[in-house]
């Protein structure tokens, strides 16, 4: 096995292809069907496909002279071959594979894994055509949406909903608790809790009250803890006034400030200095200056100082478990709500057949056992495998390298050939459940495995090269040290083998390149300088299209694209943005409109969406247009059509700067409607869900790049520009939870999310906290470490000014100590014209798999253009709920009552009851010609004069609104009354009925009138028998 560590440049992808047509020339032009290739996007995918073959093109045409070199230099032995034979080699093989693709075995490894599980379906017990879903933020949506579904029926979940909720509350998050659980509920993918997650479910059915009773257990280990505390503050007061004391008699006060802060509630706090030396010298309980010293010196040795040695030993000896109990109890109902959303997804994919995407390493696992006879799961391929070529290897996940690693070792035991390619340096996906620290310890897990590091860096210019050199060197050795002054020692070193192969030799020798560092203290500041750094460039002739903006948050992409939007640059193109992050739909106020005008006319209650409408249409001055009016036939239109007469009624496609927004929009409407019905509310979902986080698109326009440091990973460019250096390296930007194994009673549920804070590392999860941290500030170091490999020719940083603090490690405070700034900047080289020529591509034009140029996206939205036919229609799950039985057979005939409820539930005023009706057309559930029947049915109904006030549009009406109360036993149940009409505290509440006279219509509409006299209306209740024309009042 070879083991390739590729630094930045370092020329990773050309060794990759190498390596994989050497095979070939070994063992013949056909062994391309035995190796498997494997990286974790698709984009590294296609570069991996296209440089291979494009290498074979160039060697079978005499073109690379040099990678036959190579290729000859790394034959195994001393085995002999010409020139002419490799070239032959390389030209069967390209012929081979381009007339055999699906055998060409190069992939990410999700595709991998899925291929696999495909053709296990029989071992899985799944059909032929079980699904893998890839969207697991959909999945979790909808599992989610189940489970607060389930709560009014499951008191142990309502609990732990309202804990959730009061959490969030607390600490001043989003009041949308759904979309805040969703977020949470991804955390079933995490791969600690994945392996975990079956174990946890076991103990709740073994023990459904197993989380009550740790909560009790941690209750009672927080009260033990704070009642002791309590009773010692009480203590101190009694016999400080008992002896005369007052808050001056102690030195500055502390040690009555100690003690008060108990009777304030306030325990965890770590003792100060002045207290730690009290400890050891009651003298230094009184200042020596107090007059009455002599007199207090014996009574703090025998009262205060006693009562505050036993105290704090006490903290000391259960602090750990105090801090650890509240941790616990701050997040076991987040435990028991992942149990509830996994079982609801497990649920989901039984009925719909499918495997989620994230899973299938879990799968995988489960069915890889190396003490037996696995190999027949990767025959499942349909492929012989002998060769495995592993890229971006420091973003394998602890799961797949299981997977992997048995299959390796069925290879390395007969003596084939394996590699694995990757930097720990560049391992910034962890929030993916990548692990850098596997290929941080292959030696350890790899016996005899060879070893190289590729040290010479072929992308940037020297002066780069050399300052990535030299920083990064020193940044990795100074991260030992502000860790012990921060938290103690360090357990283990990672920096130091991490970074140990940073030092790289420039292939550019020539003294070329430049980088600069600036200081700012404020983000204006920043912006200032990278537009003095922009207009410096455009001086010199540098294209747009050449620089590159670095960001670390999406936050900071769009703030930087802002910033561009509004300049005033000399050369237009440098006031173009291309992002894939910064044009985010939802930010488009005409994408907003859209959608907001169909959440109108759907549901023309929703307040929220008619106020947005207006502020919308006041902001941007369009035209007032009553909707509702406009649009009263949306029922028979499709969505694109709904958008389209939007944009056209509207105007804003004339909006400057929303083209583009708009043709994404509509290019994703058109999409969604191919698969699914055309349903507004369900649309609306999918927006609130998915679309609303889609970005449009910009890579054909000549402008600036602007895109996080996460996007950029694989990517160089000419000039990088990182404008904002500025970074708490312990703090987590993504999820705040660590998941934490078993410690000892009670503490040994078998996982455990526990919130990163300062307050873990003296708890029992002390060694979590420690590993996680030391993640942190690699995490950090590596994404700071990609950005800075980015760059060809020229470096801009501007970091922010350090603040000399020393309980947080920052990444600017170790930048700033790693250079030699003068008066606030750093220079190496000097900042060139743009030379044209060094840009070019060293791939020839007549390569056939060389890259299209794209396509230039269209500037303007032509409404003229707008394609309305061909529209599909299916059917809304709306109109199977009234088509469909519970078993999912069609029911004999539409129940009319079912249809007639449902108008009537629609319609506040007799205005209403043509686009109500319209409605049920629309999604599929009445046809055009029964619409007559019931539009003239309702119309008929309501001009009953005993009604027809209630349809006037006097009274503020609810339909179908729900009531929330309590029942006798104190728990909460829902009441939803057909329609209540409100006039100031006079309320009228009315229950349709299309059956015959039950004593149960009484007793519920009884029953909603109690409700709203609760509230304090005065009631007047009627049941309405709509089929009989009759109407009877209900008396309380």
């Amino acid at each position: 096995m070879l083991i390739l560590k590729a630094s930045a440049g370092s020329g990773k992808t050309y060794n990759l292809a190498m390596q994989f047509i050497l095979r070939l020339v070994v063992e013949g032009d056909e062994a391309f069907r035995h190796i498997l290739a494997v990286t974790f996007t698709k984009d590294a995918t296609a570069e991996m496909k296209l440089r291979i073959l494009a290498d074979l093109y160039s060697i079978a045409n005499g073109n690379n002279q040099p990678l036959i070199d190579n290729i000859k230099r790394e034959l195994p032995g001393r085995r002999s071959i010409t020139d002419e034979q490799i070239k032959v080699v390389a030209g069967r093989a390209l012929l081979k594979i381009l007339h055999d693709y699906g055998n060409f075995n190069v992939g990410t490894i999700d595709s991998f894994f899925q291929r696999v599980l495909r053709n296990l379906a029989r071992e899985l017990g799944k059909g032929s055509r079980f699904n893998i879903d890839l969207n697991d933020i959909k999945a979790v949506a909808e599992a989610v949406r189940e489970v607060i579904a389930q709560a009014h029926n499951d008191t142990v979940l309502l609990d732990w909903l309202e804990s959730f909720v009061n959490d969030k509350i607390s600490e001043e998050k989003t009041w949308n608790v759904e979309r805040e659980l969703r977020i949470f509920g991804l955390n079933i993918f995490n791969e600690i809790y994945q392996t975990q997650q079956h174990n946890i479910i076991r103990l709740l059915e073994k023990n459904p009250d197993i989380f009550k009773e740790k909560i009790a257990e941690y209750k009672k280990i927080i009260n033990h803890f704070e009642s002791y505390l309590k009773r010692k503050a009480d203590d101190f007061f009694t016999l400080s006034a008992e002896y005369g004391i007052v808050a001056e008699t102690f030195n500055r006060k502390t040690v009555f400030n100690h003690f008060k802060k108990f009777a304030d509630k306030d325990f965890d706090f770590e003792a100060g200095k002045m207290v730690l030396d009290a400890l050891e010298d009651y003298g230094s309980l009184v200042t020596k200056s107090n007059p009455e010293r002599n007199t207090l010196l014996p009574v703090m040795e025998r009262v205060f100082h006693p009562l505050l040695k036993e105290t704090e030993e006490f903290r000391e000896r259960y602090m750990a478990r105090y801090l650890a109990a509240k941790l616990c109890l701050k997040n076991i109902f987040n435990l028991g709500l992942l149990s509830y959303i996994s079982k609801e997804i497990d649920r989901q994919s039984r009925e719909n057949n499918r495997f989620m995407l994230k899973d299938t390493a879990m799968v995988l696992n489960a069915m890889i056992n190396p003490e037996h006879d696995f190999s027949f799961v990767y025959e499942k391929i349909g492929a012989d495998v002998r060769n495995v070529m592993i890229d971006e290897f420091q973003d394998t996940s602890w799961l797949q390298w299981q997977n992997f690693k048995a299959l390796l070792a069925d290879i390395t035991a007969s003596g084939r050939f394996s590699l694995l390619v990757g930097d720990v340096k560049q391992s910034i996906y962890r929030w993916r459940n990548g692990d850098w620290r596997i290929l941080n310890n292959i030696e350890d897990e790899i016996r005899h495995a060879e070893t190289r590091v590729l040290d010479t860096n072929w992308r940037s210019a020297r002066n780069i090269v050399e300052f990535n050199n030299d920083v990064f060197g020193k940044m990795a050795q100074m991260l030992p040290e502000k860790f012990q002054s921060t938290y103690g020692s360090l357990p283990y070193n990672p920096f130091e083998k991490a970074y140990g192969d940073v030092r790289q030799h420039a292939a550019k020798t020539a003294d070329e390149g430049f980088v600069s560092v600036g200081i700012y203290d404020r983000d204006d500041e920043a912006l200032d300088m990278l537009g003095k750094t922009l207009d410096t460039l455009a001086r010199k002739g540098y294209p747009a299209e050449k620089i590159c903006v670095l960001c670390r948050t999406n936050k900071e992409v769009r703030q930087v694209a802002d910033f561009l939007a509004k300049s005033e640059p000399e050369d237009d193109a440098y006031k173009n943005v291309v992002s894939d992050e910064a044009f985010l739909l939802s930010s488009s106020p005409a994408v907003q409109l859209i959608v907001a005008v169909m959440q109108v006319i759907d549901n023309p209650q929703d307040k929220v969406a008619a106020y947005e409408v207006g502020f919308i249409v006041k902001t941007l001055g369009l035209p007032s247009v009553d909707w509702r009016a406009e649009l009263s036939d949306y029922g028979l239109k499709s969505l694109y059509e709904t958008a389209m007469t939007i944009i056209s009624l509207s105007g804003i496609h004339r909006i400057e700067g929303q083209a583009g927004y708009l043709y994404a929009f509509m290019d994703y409407l058109m999409s969604y409607q191919q698969d699914n019905s055309a349903d507004i509310s369900d649309f609306v979902r999918y927006w609130n869900d998915e679309l609303s986080r889609k970005t449009v698109g910009s890579s054909s326009i000549k402008g600036i790049r602007v895109m996080t440091i996460h996007k950029s990973k694989g990517l160089e460019f000419d000039t990088v520009i990182i404008p904002f250096l500025e970074e708490d390296m312990h703090r987590t930007n993504t999820s705040s939870i660590v998941w934490c194994g078993a410690k000892d009673k009670p503490f040994d549920l078998p996982v455990f999310p526990i919130e990163y804070d300062k307050r873990m590392e003296r708890s029992v999860f002390r060694d979590d906290f420690i590993d996680e941290t030391i993640m942190l500030l690699m995490d950090s170091l590596n994404v700071f470490y990609v950005a800075c490999t980015r760059a060809v020719n020229n470096l801009f940083i501007f970091a922010k000014r350090a603040s000399g603090e020393t309980k947080k490690i920052r990444i600017e405070q170790l930048l700033q100590e790693a250079v030699a700034l003068d008066d606030d900047t750093f220079t190496s080289g000097n900042l060139s014209d743009y030379n044209a020529s060094a840009g070019s591509s060293s791939v020839p034009d007549d390569n056939p798999f060389k890259n299209p140029y794209s396509e230039t996206v269209r500037a303007g939205f032509d409404i003229q253009n707008g394609t309305l036919d061909n529209t599909l229609f299916i059917q809304s799950n709306s109109s199977r709920e009234f088509i469909l039985g519970q078993d999912g057979e069609t029911s004999p005939f539409v129940l009319e009552g079912n249809i007639m409820h449902s108008i009537f539930s629609a319609i506040d005023t007799a205005d209403d009851v043509d686009s109500a009706v319209r409605n049920l057309v629309y999604k599929g559930i009445i046809t055009d010609s029964d619409s007559r029947y019931y539009v003239s049915a309702v119309s008929e109904a309501i001009a009953n004069p005993l009604v027809a006030e209630w349809y006037s549009g006097q009274y503020k009406t609810l339909n179908e609104q729900t009531i929330i109360s309590k029942t006798a036993d104190n728990r909460p149940t829902a009441s939803r009354p057909d329609r209540v009409m409100i006039d100031g505290r006079r309320a009228i509440v009315v229950d349709y009925k299309f059956g015959q006279p039950q004593a149960a219509h009484r007793r519920q509409i009884v029953h909603y009138m109690s409700l709203l006299e609760k509230m304090g209306y005065s009631v007047e209740g009627y049941l309405w028998y709509v089929k009989a024309n009759n109407i009877e009042r209900v008396l309380l």
